[in-house]
């Protein structure tokens, strides 16, 4: 299982940060569960106001990400992402490896809807 995370450039003691916002995050982290590879991209949308959903589906898409985990996602990239195929969770946490850690707990909520206007 591939999972993506929007992710922050900047870390913490080594710890990378959660992009607190799914299609303005400069980028994000892809974490292969069963290799443990990981691998960071850059967002090439980043700058845009609104309208970024299908590039960001696609970009989870092409780097075979089964998961996202977010903490907010609005309608549009929200549905984009859901007909890309990939299984989206809710998860409050600063670090992106607390976040995995709750995901694996069952402690992140499965989106049915966005959870942003």
């Amino acid at each position: 299982m591939v999972i993506a995370i929007p992710a922050l450039k900047t870390e913490v003691e080594g710890r990378k940060l959660m992009s607190p916002h799914f299609g303005k995050a400069p980028g994000f982290l892809f974490i292969d569960d069963e290799s443990g590879r990981e691998w960071f991209v850059e967002n090439p949308k980043a700058h845009l106001e609104r309208g970024g959903g299908r590039a960001m589906a696609a970009l989870l898409s092409e780097n075979g990400a089964n998961v996202l985990l977010v903490k907010e996602i609005g309608p549009g990239a929200f549905e984009k992402v859901k007909l890309a195929g990939v299984e989206i969770y809710s998860v409050d946490a600063k670090f992106v490896d607390e976040a995995i850690d709750k995901f694996k707990l069952g402690k992140a909520e499965k989106l049915d809807a966005p959870n942003e206007e």
